[in-house]
């Protein structure tokens, strides 16, 4: 349930994610991210998968993105989640 204006989230670019508190190995949680819809980063991500060269830490789609995927936000590099859900 949205019970305030998310409009601050289409600043964040691209993609962008929040931090899991069971990890401490700086992984984000695949649960809860922004996501443009981008025909490029959908094929980069395809290909990574089918090359097989990416591996999973916990054979889960999560593990997977987060090898694919290292930047966890592209409009704030460096910013914590926190900060970013603070503002709406």
């Amino acid at each position: 349930i949205v019970l305030r204006p998310l409009d601050y989230l289409f600043e964040l670019g691209e993609f962008c994610a929040c931090s899991t508190t069971r990890e401490k190995e700086g992984r984000f949680n695949g649960g809860l991210m922004v996501i443009t819809p981008s025909a490029g980063m959908f094929q980069d991500i395809r290909s990574k998968a089918y090359s097989g060269n990416y591996t999973s830490y916990n054979s889960g789609v999560q593990g997977f993105l987060n090898a694919v995927i290292p930047e966890w936000c592209a409009g704030r590099k460096g910013a914590r989640w926190a900060e970013i859900g603070s503002r709406g």
